[in-house]
């Protein structure tokens, strides 16, 4: 059998100590930035086959007009108590 061997290890120095934490934290952040920059190209999935994608563009359209005119209403009785 072979003989247990002993292996004795050397303590950091404050320096190396230092050094060594800079690296690894640079390397964390390097791959929470790679990430983080990742995240959007797998966050939408492509539309089924067959889907079709111009409907909830219009969608969003109408809404935007509706949301647009009550605004525009709103803005107008406001400026006409205004003036009473």
């Amino acid at each position: 059998m072979a003989a247990a061997v002993r292996v004795r290890r050397r303590t950091l120095t404050q320096e190396e100590a230092y050094t060594l934490m800079k690296k690894l934290l640079t390397l964390l952040f390097t791959f929470a930035l790679a990430f983080s920059l990742a995240m959007p190209v797998f966050a939408q999935d492509a539309p089924a086959a067959g889907q079709d994608t111009a409907a909830p563009k219009a969608e969003k359209k109408e809404k935007k007009a509706k949301k647009a005119k009550k605004s525009k209403k709103e803005k107008k009785e406001a400026k006409s108590d205004e003036m009473k």
